[in-house]
């Protein structure tokens, strides 16, 4: 993005809040300020303030991800993230794996729900039952180390994970690291985006390579 703005003679401006209240401060400010000709929303999220804003304020812009409202009014830019994270269950069945666990974020964001749900796509399509104990979709900061130990001591422990996104997933392989857990003998794992912290992990992750497509 920012090569692509430079080559062009475009500068960009980030915002810098850590809540919801500050981000939507600071777009706002830049806003009334006369400081962008547009914006890259870089995320979709219910109930979010931001993209209404710029609706109402008749300033230009991209959304990343899938709007759940509104869809005739914003220019968005998405991948298939329900067929994405199907195709990852479904690889981890194809290895023999039949208690696939997953490890996703906070449910209000578009993305999170996708991919939920393509997981639980793909278990229903090969009659294999979904475990309310194998989920977690965790909102904020949230300790991985007892996320992934919570797992493994279940009577009968998930054999793979298909975890929402790559720096999640390098938490996940810390802690089995710590525990004496071999990935891939002992657990399998993929995740989602193909991003370099993947490919030069050890052991290199299993990771979607997620593309993009168009709409509006």
């Amino acid at each position: 993005m920012s090569a692509y703005c430079n080559k062009q003679d475009y500068s960009i401006t980030l915002t810098t809040g850590e809540s919801e209240e500050e981000i939507f401060k600071d777009v706002v400010d830049m806003v009334r300020g006369k400081r962008v000709d547009g914006m890259i929303v870089t995320y979709s999220k219910r109930d979010d303030e931001v993209v209404p804003y710029l609706i109402e304020s008749n300033i230009p812009f991209v959304l990343v991800g899938s709007p759940d409202e509104m869809l005739d009014k914003i220019i968005y830019i998405d991948n298939d993230n329900i067929r994405a994270a199907e195709d990852a269950t479904d690889y981890l069945i194809q290895l023999g794996h039949k208690q696939i666990g997953y490890i996703g974020g906070d449910l209000n964001y578009e993305v999170s729900i996708a991919r939920f749900r393509g997981y639980q796509d793909a278990l229903m399509k090969k009659q294999l039952p979904f475990r309310n104990e194998y989920a977690v979709n965790p909102a904020g900061d949230v300790d991985m180390y007892e996320i992934v130990l919570d797992f493994m001591n279940l009577s009968h422990p998930p054999t793979a994970f298909v975890v929402t996104d790559d720096l999640v997933a390098m938490k996940v392989l810390q802690v089995c690291h710590k525990e004496g857990i071999k990935v891939p003998n002992d657990l399998s794992i993929i995740s989602f985006n193909n991003a370099m912290i993947a490919q030069v992990s050890s052991p290199a992750l299993t990771s979607v390579d997620t593309s993009v497509s168009a709409g509006a």
